[in-house]
């Protein structure tokens, strides 16, 4: 099967998501950083604020992955704050492939917006639970580094490009 991409930019867009599931059923207690993202993403059809967009990936229709994302013109360069990016738990068995599909579609997106705002720069930063050794994994793979800041159990991850990459 093959995953469409596409960026939803309002709330009435959002709401394909409402029912959206990262994580299995009572599972929040074992994995907190599932259920933050998995909430976060279902209520993006009531509240996305105006810098916000969503990266989903849908599959005959059904979102199997998305990435909620906030942008900001910073002089030169364009700033992308990741609040949370997830896999579908029907795709769990398979969900490193379709999360790499993801963060590349996620960095390309990137580069063209800040192109198309006459971007040199592009930093990317997000947080990671410092237990989601997945996520850390996925992130350092895609060129993202750890820093050394942490905001109770999240640390910060970025990376700095030329947009042109």
């Amino acid at each position: 099967m093959t995953i469409d991409w596409s960026l939803l930019t309002t709330k009435k867009q959002a709401r394909c998501l409402q029912g959206f599931a990262c994580m299995d059923p009572g599972s929040h207690a074992d994995r907190p950083w599932e259920y933050q993202a998995q909430a976060a993403l279902r209520t993006c059809g009531q509240r996305l604020p105006e810098t916000a967009f969503i990266l989903v990936g849908r599959e005959e229709g059904d979102a199997v992955a998305a990435c909620l994302l906030d942008e900001n013109v910073n002089g030169d360069g364009l700033e992308v704050f990741v609040y949370c990016a997830a896999v579908g738990v029907e795709r769990r068995n398979c969900g490193g492939h379709t999360a790499d599909l993801m963060v590349e579609r996620l960095l390309r997106d990137c580069r063209e917006r800040a192109r198309a705002a006459s971007c040199r720069r592009l930093m990317i930063r997000g947080k990671i639970h410092r237990e989601n050794r997945a996520s850390q994994f996925l992130a350092k793979r895609f060129g993202l580094e750890p820093e050394p800041s942490y905001d109770g159990d999240y640390q910060y991850w970025v990376c700095a490009t030329d947009a042109a990459d």
